[in-house]
């Protein structure tokens, strides 16, 4: 028997075998995707059971909170175009921030009240005309609020970390993500919550206290950005920072 016959026998067998290996691995994905299902239904009744009924949750948007349910792209945009001013949608944020914050316990420090200030400056400038066509490009978020998490450092700011040693350390100047939003027009109004020193998964520490989930407060908001995500989550600002990495300004 030649070297060919003798091998196309052994080619169809290593086939059908990898045939079924690939038909056992589906069937054995597919069991254990059902038994996943059944396990995480399992333990949503029981920790709802265990809890008991649902806890506060961020209260819905109004009509005239419109303006903190559009995008970065389009609010950078409605203020270059005077179709709506810096000072409403800081304002907006603000006032959502403040409202929000009671249930999620996100903010660290803040809201800032000079960010208003801050706001009208820009709105000043853009009635004038002093902002050229060149400024708005090299600023896109020229007018945008927005957060970070409290293991970034913000300038003048709590910067604690979640440590109750730091509990009234300040930053001495911005961390480089920090400068760079500033420098691109955005405006900071508060600081988050976080875990110490951003090393658990859950948002909670013993300066602070928990950040909640905004959808229902039995719930994590996970971490380490769990104040950053909780707060935009909520619409309580138009973006933040997240970041695994954190440096002492001090």
């Amino acid at each position: 028997m030649s070297t060919e016959k003798r091998r196309e026998p052994r080619e169809k067998r290593n086939k059908s075998n990898q045939i079924m290996r690939d038909v056992l691995y589906s069937v054995l994905f597919n069991i254990f995707a059902i038994i996943h299902l059944l396990v995480d239904k399992v333990l949503d009744v029981f920790f709802k059971w265990f809890w008991g009924p649902e806890r506060a949750r961020c209260p819905p948007l109004q009509r005239k909170q419109v303006i903190v349910t559009y995008s970065v792209q389009q609010l950078a945009q409605m203020i270059r175009t005077k179709e709506i001013s810096c000072y409403e949608v800081v304002s907006a944020y603000i006032d959502r921030l403040n409202e929000v914050n009671p249930i999620l316990n996100a903010v660290v420090d803040g809201p800032f009240v000079e960010a208003l200030e801050e706001a009208k400056t820009i709105d000043d400038r853009i009635r004038r005309g002093d902002i050229s066509e060149n400024e708005f490009t090299e600023k896109p978020f020229l007018g945008i609020p927005f957060t970070t998490k409290d293991s970034t450092a913000v300038k003048d700011k709590l910067h604690t970390l979640g440590l109750t040693s730091r509990r009234t350390v300040k930053a001495k100047e911005d961390a480089e993500c920090i400068r760079l939003m500033k420098e691109a027009g955005a405006i900071i109004i508060a600081t988050t919550n976080v875990p110490e020193v951003n090393r658990w998964q859950e948002t909670r520490n013993n300066l602070i206290g928990q950040t909640n989930n905004p959808y229902d407060s039995r719930r994590t908001v996970g971490g380490s950005s769990g104040g950053e995500g909780a707060l935009i989550a909520a619409c309580g600002t138009a973006f933040g920072i997240g970041l695994k990495l954190f440096s002492l300004a001090n």
